[in-house]
């Protein structure tokens, strides 16, 4: 209700899963501190006290977005459990990329935004680096305890080529489902992947 005290914490996740639909419907561009009030159930005013500005308010759902606000997945997640081969590592970052339609879109409406705008541009570029450097370790790791064989058409390739691979692959996927949400079918694409890009044992590290 207007009017009605709540904590700061609690106060700025209402703004910002107000300002996440607003986003994800209207796009940055279209993204107004009036149109977040509006959705938020707050006055102008109080909006504006906890964000001063509409960057401000962007900048901080960029980091929501990035590190998973509450009933939101984050980047990723499957990177961090134990024992995995690489097959069943990179389907379980497939499903987690694509769990949320309205997050990757906002996540696409970023990536373009950070072609011109340094800011975002260099916090995704920090965040997928960390991504991808998250991948490699579980990789390494994979290697290491040689689940996936030591030899094979991985032979030569470093753990960081690797890496980028499945990642473009993982957040290729995501972006096809944003994309075409109904007409894409994830399992026939995880299938694939498999066929054809993870059938030959990753190598041992040397």
């Amino acid at each position: 209700m207007p009017g009605t005290k709540a904590p700061e914490a609690e106060r700025r996740e209402q703004i910002l899963s107000a300002a996440f639909r607003v986003a994800t419907r209207e796009g940055l561009e279209g993204t107004t501190m009036l149109r977040i009030a509006d959705v938020a159930g707050l006055s102008p005013g109080l909006l504006a006290f906890h964000f001063k500005s509409k960057r401000l308010l962007l900048r901080a759902l960029l980091e929501s977005v990035l590190g998973g606000a509450p009933g939101r997945p984050t980047i990723a997640t499957a990177v961090s459990v134990g024992r995995v081969t690489v097959a069943k590592l990179v389907e379980a970052e497939i499903r987690h990329a694509c769990a949320d339609v309205w997050r990757v879109r906002l996540l696409v409406d970023f990536w373009s935004a950070g072609v011109r705008d340094v800011e975002f541009g260099d916090r995704l570029r920090v965040e997928y680096r960390r991504y991808r450097d998250a991948l490699r370790s579980r990789i390494v790791a994979t290697q290491r305890e040689g689940r996936d064989g030591a030899d094979g058409d991985w032979a030569g390739v470093s753990a960081d080529g690797i890496a980028t691979v499945l990642l473009s692959l993982i957040h290729g996927c995501a972006l096809q489902v944003a994309i075409d949400p109904d007409g894409f079918d994830i399992d026939s694409y995880i299938a694939a992947v498999s066929a054809a890009v993870l059938s030959s044992p990753i190598p041992a590290s040397t």
